[in-house]
């Protein structure tokens, strides 16, 4: 996630009161069972600070954030129905390997205006 799809990300997330779990409980909800598939996500988690996009209630702000993450945090249904949501259309699976681009592209277009951030702020390329 780039410097400009961060920004968006945080401002999606003041839209909202985030629960107040640890990166420590949220890894213990999803029954991980391989150590270092478990390292690799509480790695990943840190990684985003304050930001703890993975406990929003909203499965938009979710599933704009998972899209730009290799890691996968929430569970693919979520992603892809959150996806759906954001462009108003159904998403094939496949979309997420051979246009991700594209969907990134998109979901950032529409979710940056949701915050009603300038145009100044484009997705890297």
């Amino acid at each position: 996630m780039d410097t400009k799809q961060r920004e968006v990300l945080t401002e999606l997330l003041k839209l909202e009161k985030l629960p107040k779990i640890t990166n420590h409980k949220y890894l213990e909800s999803l029954n991980i069972k391989k150590p270092g598939n478990k390292l690799r996500i509480a790695e990943v988690l840190e990684s985003y600070g304050k930001d703890k996009w993975w406990l929003s209630k909203d499965i938009t702000t979710k599933a704009y954030a998972q899209l730009f993450e290799t890691t996968l945090i929430i569970a693919f249904d979520e992603l892809q129905e959150g996806v759906e949501k954001i462009l108003g259309r159904p998403i094939v699976t496949y979309e997420f390997s051979s246009s991700l681009k594209s969907l990134q592209s998109q979901t950032f277009d529409i979710m940056k205006s949701k915050v009603h951030l300038d145009d100044n702020v484009t997705p890297a390329r």
